[in-house]
């Protein structure tokens, strides 16, 4: 194991130097015990620049690590999948890497001093891609479908608050709240603000084949072409983009993009250094980002939000029904280790699953390696020789190395864990909170943070009917709070909820908060005109080649 770690360590040294910002130092992590707000944020770097003329043309070829259900209703990872919807679906507002919201299907809008409707005014001029136009009478269409119990969307837990949409007149929309919904318009650059076509979702109900809405519903600046399932999304060009670029001529600027599904991340870091791959979604793998950081012509992008890695245990089954086992799986991992070793000296520690810029942050102590007090721990719940457990987790980036690392930790704790890996979509579906048959243990998860408000960061870890409150915990009064929150535009008062809702997880421990990694992406040095939102999630309708 130490020999293990010192070779990992190595390549760590040598990934770093090159992936920071302008080659400086990085601040590493608090330590244990530590205040989380004492460790220096790693600063978002750009993507390529240049002052060479724009040039149109081309395929951009990118690489996406699992794959994305083309039906926006029924997404597997609420942020991840908007790099592939992104092409096929336009959203009310986008949300950039400043947390700033920025108009884009609605021009604007205006929220009633009551909260309780919303006037949207839209953009005129938007056509789907069957050739109709947008209009409000075509977007209420689009929401009564999504707030229909029967479309199941996965995003209705976040809408539920809707009662109706109006269309008010040609452009104007209003939206009907049963109470107020402070983060709305934030919500509404998520798969909930896309507008799909009516003739797209008439053909879905009728034939169930979900590339409908790429090919004919979207108004995107690309349509599908091919979709080989689990392979590869093909997309052409739209001719009828509503975007103008640069150059006073319709975006995008490429003739299309080419997503290939490749979920080994050593295998798309070499096909970017040869040239068959423009870019690449995420790279988290320290070889692989030494790897890339050392090739000619590649550069690796740190993006905006972070990955936090935290471990759902199951609460309705042993031993983690057990607050003393959930309060001795904390004591049972070193985040230092994890820090060092998985992300690369350049992760930060919080106290739970909010980060130090965001405006509810709440600071408080993290917890350290402690076997012996895991130990102590487990003998009062009736485990005095120890226990066994298993550990499921996706089987992409640095999932795998992350548990090898906390089996490792746990066990000089009293925990023998067993790993279970499988594939990312197989294991979100194996533990939804919607599975009676899920299984005992742990999942680890990794999630992308900050999300577009408060309401929906919380909803969508420990939502009552979250698909990803894994932990299968809820409490009464975390559920009563968070439904406040979604209520409360003033920030001061949401703030003394949310630091209650901190309280609360912190006592009953529903989940172990490891570490907040950087989220990275990698580009060829040609490749320009990349948006990066609040998600990471890039959007190609003005990239372009520079070769």
């Amino acid at each position: 194991m130490k020999r293990k770690l010192a070779a990992l360590l190595a390549a760590i040294t040598l990934a770093s130097a090159f992936v920071a910002c302008g080659g400086g130092t990085q601040t590493p992590a608090s330590q244990p015990g530590a205040p989380a707000s004492q460790a220096a944020p790693l600063e978002p770097t750009e993507a390529p620049t240049t002052t060479d003329a724009i040039k149109r043309g081309g395929v951009l070829t990118t690489s996406r690590l699992g794959i994305t259900p083309l039906n926006p209703t029924k997404y597997i990872a609420m942020q991840g999948d908007k790099i592939i919807e992104g092409l096929f679906f336009d959203s009310l507002v986008n949300i950039n890497e400043k947390m700033e919201v920025e108009p884009f299907l609605a021009e604007s809008w205006t929220v009633s001093e009551d909260g309780l409707t919303i006037d949207m005014k839209l953009k005129e001029g938007v056509k789907y891609f069957d050739g109709t136009e947008m209009t409000a009478e075509t977007v209420k269409y689009c929401w009564d479908w999504y707030l229909d119990p029967d479309t199941a969307a996965n995003f209705y837990p976040l809408i539920s608050d809707v009662q109706s949409v109006d269309a008010v007149d040609q452009y104007s929309l209003r939206f009907n709240f049963s109470q107020p919904n402070a983060g709305f318009i934030e919500l509404m650059s998520y798969q909930a603000g896309y507008v799909l076509s009516p003739a797209s979702i008439d053909k879905y109900k009728q034939t169930g084949d979900e590339t409908v809405f790429a090919r004919e519903g979207g108004t995107g600046a690309f349509k599908l072409v091919e979709n080989v399932d689990g392979v590869s999304i093909t997309a052409e060009r739209n001719p009828d983009y509503h975007v103008m670029g640069e150059d006073g001529q319709p975006l995008p600027y490429l003739d299309g993009v080419v997503v290939k599904i490749i979920g080994d991340e050593a295998v798309a870091a070499s096909n970017l250094i040869s040239g068959d791959l423009d870019m690449i979604d995420v790279v988290s793998q320290p070889a692989v980002v030494s790897q890339i950081s050392n090739a000619q012509g590649c550069q690796i992008k740190i993006n905006a939000p972070r990955e936090v890695f935290h471990l759902y245990m199951n609460m309705e089954q042993e031993p983690f029904d057990d607050p003393l086992v959930r309060q001795a799986m904390c004591y049972a991992v070193n985040r230092d280790e994890l820090n060092q070793v998985v992300s690369m000296g350049q992760a930060i520690q919080t106290p739970w699953l909010t980060l130090p810029d965001q405006w509810y942050y709440k600071d408080g102590e993290i917890i350290g390696y402690d076997p012996a007090k895991a130990k102590e721990l487990l003998a009062q719940a009736g485990y005095p020789d120890g226990v066994e457990v298993e550990l499921y987790y996706g089987t992409y980036g640095v999932m795998q190395a992350e548990c090898e690392l906390i089996q490792a930790q746990a066990k000089e704790a009293g925990f023998n864990i067993k790993l279970v890996g499988m594939d990312g979509a197989s294991v979100k579906t194996l533990w939804a909170l919607q599975n009676p048959d899920a299984p005992a243990g742990m999942r680890l998860q990794n999630n992308i943070i900050p999300k577009s408000d408060p309401y929906t960061q919380m909803e969508y870890i420990f939502g009552e009917n979250a698909i990803q409150n894994c932990s299968r915990w809820i409490d009464a009064e975390y559920q009563e709070l968070l439904k406040k929150v979604k209520v409360t535009f003033d920030r001061d008062e949401a703030k003394t909820m949310l630091d209650r809702m901190q309280d609360i997880g912190l006592e009953q421990m529903p989940t172990v908060v490891l570490q907040a990694g950087p989220r990275r992406s990698a580009l060829a040095d040609h490749t320009m005109g990349v948006y990066f939102d609040c998600d990471a999630s890039m959007n190609f309708r003005a990239a372009w080649l520079n070769k």
